[in-house]
């Protein structure tokens, strides 16, 4: 009876990490790091799931704040925006970038700056964000479980 309870117990047990991992439960997150550390040493960072199929329109999205490439340097976007959606191939995602500025409290601009294909378990250091005196910021691409 033990032998029979372990074996069951065994066969539950192994079941789980399959349950966590079906294909139809993760999605390819996409995260946008500033690569310049905030004064406190912070990276700001943010993420966003590749969960639909339609390109990059509305939300969601995810942004990190402009930050000067050098002390000295005047920047001239307030943050880069990503957005992102399922690329043809189940292990990666397309990925819109945009530099935001501000026109109002209440109205801003988006400047598409790139799109790109992004593997899971790839990284991309962009530097076009030089244009607006900002530092650079890096794309990543994880495969992740879906949120609700």
């Amino acid at each position: 009876m033990r032998q029979v309870a372990l074996a069951i117990l065994t066969l539950v047990l192994s079941a789980i990490p399959a349950a966590q991992s079906k294909p139809d439960q993760l999605i390819t997150w996409i995260t946008i790091r500033q690569t310049t550390p905030t004064p406190t040493g912070l990276q700001p960072t943010a993420s966003v799931g590749a969960a639909h199929t339609a390109a990059y329109s509305g939300g969601p999205w995810a942004s990190v704040p402009a930050r000067p490439i050098k002390p000295d340097t005047q920047v001239t976007a307030t943050e880069f925006r990503i957005r992102a959606w399922k690329a043809p191939q189940a292990t990666a995602a397309r990925v819109a970038l945009f530099a935001v500025s501000r026109d109002s409290s209440d109205r801003e601009t988006e400047t598409e700056m790139a799109i790109f294909a992004i593997e899971v378990g790839q990284s991309v250091e962009v530097k076009d964000t030089e244009k607006y005196g900002a530092a650079h910021v890096t794309l990543s691409a994880e495969l992740g479980p879906r949120k609700s």
